[in-house]
């Protein structure tokens, strides 16, 4: 549960709305995605954005939990 006051990371996704996006993601050893940030693109350094946390199953491409949250977009190393 969320703390009270605190955006949900689904609010998050619907304020997306019909806008463009932009994604970074980060990779694990084994080439599967770990970590996936998504802005507006217009979204600049500090601002929010929805970060999606993947765990795998051993070394398997199979998803076996995810996490969602709303964490900050950082221009210097995402803006590539």
């Amino acid at each position: 549960m969320e703390p009270l006051g605190q955006p949900h990371p689904t609010d998050f996704i619907r304020a997306f709305g019909k806008q463009a996006i932009k994604q970074y993601i980060v990779y694990d050893g084994s080439d599967r995605p770990i970590q996936v940030y998504e802005a507006t693109s217009s979204a600049l350094n500090g601002d929010s954005c929805l970060l999606t946390e993947y765990t795998y199953s051993g070394g398997s491409s199979r998803v076996v939990k995810f996490k969602e949250s709303i964490s900050a977009w950082v221009s210097a190393t995402m803006d590539i």
